[in-house]
């Protein structure tokens, strides 16, 4: 399900970067490029089934925060 709000919104970026800054339609083929290689750096790098949780911080950081103030 990710996937398709992924790729309806480079279509809406697509849609806005070559209506809304009005590019000749000579760039629109490298737009479309850029947008599908974001595609697939985000197919290979992204965990969308992971849930995101803050690191917690270590014993020692703390202490030299402490000791900075």
């Amino acid at each position: 399900m990710t996937w398709l709000l992924v790729i309806g919104l480079a279509g809406a970026a697509f849609a806005f970067a070559a209506f809304a800054f009005r590019l000749p339609r000579s760039l629109w083929a490298t737009l479309g490029t850029a947008l599908v290689l974001g595609l697939a750096g985000f197919a290979l790098q992204a965990r969308t089934d992971l849930a995101g949780a803050p690191a917690r911080a270590h014993a020692q950081d703390a202490q030299l925060g402490s000791a900075l103030i």
